[in-house]
Parts: structure tokens; C-alpha cells; sequence
């Protein structure tokens, strides 16, 4: 059996067809769908410090119970997988649960806020992010890089989650409102669908496989390792000076065929990242 490492996670749906215990299947099948990706990317957070598109999804099982009678409320339950999880924490007391599950509730929040546009409810929940993965004994560097990171690569996820709202439930929630949730209602909606054209998000890192390398434009292609939501081979333009250097970083990785961590600005076009723009060599 599975060693309990989180609280369980209330998923809520109020309003409309909800208040009746009832919700359109179909809407509810995408909304868990993607509430089960927003929370496993958070438990896997918790656990590890990293969000990566080859671990996130096989590290932590996410569960649920039948929706309590007379509401549409449920609780998902995370389960880690024992293989991978083991080697990175020690079985967790009451202290370190306590913490783990608000880091998952708060990165989920912090994400849902920021595609809702709510910079208030974004901040406050990156501040719990924060205080809570300190007190797991993460740094917070690692914490935000992964928090970014998730947030890049899920708002799809988001999308789904809030599906009902409008005709099958007025609101939708993840978690406790002590741990930074809220309920997102039909105007958050509109936002978190909106598609967001193209924008540069913030400095990340990445783990990259350079295909392509121009020694004299400094463009690249680069195959992203790490990163859920990029596939196949996209666009790069090194901007350190060291890429002029003989026997760089990047001209070794490309020659070596090895992957390379980078620091890099994603361009993203309708939250797909398209571009990175690659500044360093990360630690």
C-alpha cells in the first residue's frame, strides 16, 4: 500500500446543476481530467522540487471517493508511486503532510489565479508556495523555476478543470481556502480560455538536446527534454557570449550529441512554447 504523504484534495463544484448533485458528464469528465494533471503537477512539486513532463504523471496516482451526497464535492487522494518517490523523502509525520499538500493546493492556485488573471490570489499563493516548500526543505529558487514551469506547460490542463463552469456549476474549486484556493467563477472563465497570443514568459530552466547549432548566427534547434506541452524539435537563439568561445558549452553538447540544463525566456504563442531564448548554462 501506498504511505499517505498528502491530505486529501477537495475538488468543488457549486451553483446551478451542482447544488442538485448533479453535473454534466461530459463537462465533468474534462474538468477532473485536468484537475487530476493540475494536482498530481503540484503533489509531484511537493515531493521533488521539479516539474518535468516524464516524472509529473508517474510519480503520484491521484484518486478520488463518490461525491458526497447532496453536493458535488469530492476529494482526490494522491498516492505516490513508491519507486520513484522513496529516494527523495523520508516517510513524511503530520508536520511534513501538512506542508506537502499546501504545496500542491497553493501551486495549483497560484496557476489557476495567474490564467485568471487575479494578481492578488496569484501573489498570495506563491507566498504560501513559498513559506510551505521552505518548510519542506526545498530551496526557493528550485521552487519557482518548477512553479513557472507548471504554469507554462498546464494552462490546457486549466482549461478543462473549469469546463462545467457556466452551465453545469456556477464555481469551481481546488483545495482549502486556508491554503490559498477560491472559487473560480464564469469572468475567471472567460479569461482562463482565452488563448493568449504570444508573450514571453519568465526565465526557466530547461533541458535541452541541441540539433542544429550556427556558430556564426547563434540560432539552434533544440529538442526540450524536460518540459510537458513542447514536442519535437523547436527554434533557439543563444544569446551568451560564450557561444563565440572555441570548445563552448553548447558547441560541445551539439558535438557530443549530450543533453545541456539552460537558462532560457520562452516564447510562447497561444501558451505552446515556440522559442527559447537561451542566456546561460545553468548550474
Amino acid at each position: 500500500m501506498a504511505v499517505e504523504r498528502f491530505d486529501g484534495i477537495l475538488i468543488k463544484y457549486e451553483g446551478l446543476d451542482a447544488d442538485h448533485a448533479l453535473v454534466d458528464m461530459g463537462q465533468l469528465g474534462a474538468s477532473i481530467q485536468g484537475a487530476s494533471r493540475l494536482i498530481a503537477a503540484g503533489g509531484h512539486i511537493a515531493l521533488t522540487s521539479k516539474f518535468n513532463k516524464e516524472d509529473f504523471g508517474k510519480s503520484i496516482r491521484i484518486m478520488t471517493r463518490p461525491p458526497q451526497a447532496g453536493s458535488y464535492e469530492m476529494w482526490a487522494l494522491l498516492l505516490p508511486v513508491l519507486p520513484l518517490a522513496t529516494p527523495f523523502l523520508p516517510v513524511l509525520d503530520t508536520v511534513f503532510k501538512t506542508a506537502a499538500t499546501k504545496v500542491t493546493e497553493a501551486a495549483v492556485n497560484a496557476a489557476l489565479a495567474t490564467w485568471a488573471g487575479r494578481k492578488s490570489e496569484a501573489q498570495e499563493n506563491r507566498e504560501l508556495l513559498l513559506e510551505a516548500m521552505k518548510e519542506m526543505g526545498h530551496t526557493t529558487r528550485t521552487a519557482m523555476e518548477a512553479f513557472e514551469r507548471m504554469t507554462n506547460s498546464l494552462h490546457a490542463s486549466g482549461r478543462q478543470f473549469v469546463a462545467p463552469i457556466g452551465s453545469s456549476a456556477a464555481t469551481v474549486q481546488i483545495g482549502r481556502e486556508e491554503n490559498g484556493a477560491f472559487p473560480i467563477n464564469a469572468v475567471d472563465r472567460e479569461v482562463i480560455d482565452r488563448k493568449s497570443g504570444t508573450r514571453i514568459a519568465e526565465e526557466s530552466t530547461f533541458t535541452v538536446l541541441i540539433t542544429e547549432l550556427d556558430l556564426v548566427t547563434h540560432n539552434c534547434k533544440v529538442e526540450v527534454l524536460d518540459s510537458e506541452g513542447v514536442s519535437g524539435r523547436i527554434a533557439g537563439t543563444i544569446t551568451d557570449p560564450q557561444v563565440e568561445l572555441p570548445k563552448n558549452p553548447y558547441s560541445s553538447a551539439f558535438d557530443a550529441q549530450t543533453p545541456i540544463r539552460v537558462r532560457a525566456k520562452p516564447r510562447l504563442v497561444d501558451d505552446q512554447v515556440e522559442k527559447l531564448f537561451i542566456s546561460d548554462v545553468a548550474a
